[in-house]
């Protein structure tokens, strides 16, 4: 849960007793949030070289991303230095610009109650670039053990250089003036649409991660509850799936060995009549052979003997038609059968 008002104290000793942040807080408010998390992960996530703080500047696509350890100084604060390279999208101009963050961590700070940072954010290589800088302030208080305060404020610092600088190139006030003004207003427009365009993210982003992270162990036991119902009647329906299909199989199988079997006794019979054929062929008394190699042939003499019953029955004649008309048709239904069986396996298997 997401709340925008500030926490409430339960006591005015509580109030007294409470870490108070000694930055003035000017500037730009963009985030005034409470999150449901730690005040001590919620700066871990934010602060240090998290998968969180990764992950956001992989959404802004910054490359060369170094975010350095925090370093104790004499004064009671802490520093540390973050660089990286960010896209730019105008169309005319430099495609990217170094950024260097200086971060530095009050002395009012206190792990676990209050976190009070201040940030000076500095661009490299795109135009007047050493004319401005941005300056950010982080102020995480503790509100519950589960519940802290996060406040973003921002604003945009010019040097003298500037002033200087356009003084210098041109000479009449007035004219100078509105130079400056309009180079101004570009540089504010610009860097506040970056800064608007990159803390919208982020709040975003926050409150996706610690949302998904406050439901995931409320999902795994709906999860884990649902299978454990599940498990027994799945079970056996896999089962008796498992059945049906070893059936199927069994059964398939036994049509094509009866098939195989049929298709053997048919090439046995076929065997069978190819070998009385050329018996009765070979006892005739005078083969067709024997008949071309004389010399001299009477052709009608030869035509004769060819239509005579003696030499070739006719009944044999339609023994052989009848028995060529059975293989064939044994031959058809065998085919009709295995066709019958693919179709039918492939069915089952779709």
């Amino acid at each position: 849960m997401f709340y925008a008002e500030p926490a409430e104290t339960d006591s005015e000793e509580d109030n007294s007793a409470a870490p108070r942040c000694t930055c003035p807080h000017d500037g730009k408010l963009l985030i005034d949030e409470i999150y449901s998390v730690h005040i001590d992960e919620l700066f871990t996530m934010l602060f240090t070289n998290s998968q969180f703080f990764m992950d956001l500047q992989d959404m802004r696509k910054a490359t060369n991303v170094q975010p350095g350890p925090w370093c104790d100084e004499r004064d009671g604060t802490k520093t540390r230095v973050v660089t990286l390279t960010i896209p730019l999208t105008q169309t005319i101009g430099p495609k990217s610009a170094d950024v260097v963050e200086s971060q530095t961590m009050l002395s009012c700070s206190e792990p676990g109650l209050l976190y009070s940072i201040d940030s000076k954010v500095e661009n490299k290589g795109i135009p007047y670039a050493d004319r401005f800088y941005i300056t950010i302030h982080f102020c995480m208080l503790k509100c519950s053990d589960q519940k802290t305060s996060l406040e973003v404020y921002a604003d945009v610092k010019y040097t003298q250089k500037v002033w200087g600088f356009v003084k210098k190139v041109y000479a009449d006030v007035k004219y100078t003036q509105k130079v400056w003004g309009f180079v101004k207003s570009i540089i504010d427009k610009n860097t506040w649409q970056g800064l608007h365009d990159v803390y919208t993210s982020l709040k975003q982003e926050l409150r996706n991660v610690i949302d998904e992270n406050a439901n995931a162990p409320h999902k795994r036991k709906i999860k884990n509850r649902r299978k454990s119902r599940s498990s027994p009647h799945k079970e056996d329906a896999v089962a008796a799936r498992e059945k049906v299909k070893t059936l199927q199989a069994d059964f398939s199988l036994l049509i094509i060995l009866g098939l195989l079997v049929i298709l053997l006794l048919v090439n046995v019979y076929l065997f069978y009549r190819i070998w009385t054929l050329e018996h009765s062929i070979a006892s005739e008394p005078e083969s067709f052979c024997d008949i071309g190699v004389k010399t001299s042939i009477d052709y009608q003499s030869l035509i004769n003997k060819l239509l005579s019953k003696d030499y070739v029955p006719s009944n044999e004649i339609d023994n052989w038609f009848e028995s060529i008309i059975a293989t064939i048709k044994y031959l058809k239904k065998a085919e009709e059968s295995l066709q019958y069986v693919i179709s039918t396996k492939l069915t089952h298997k779709t």
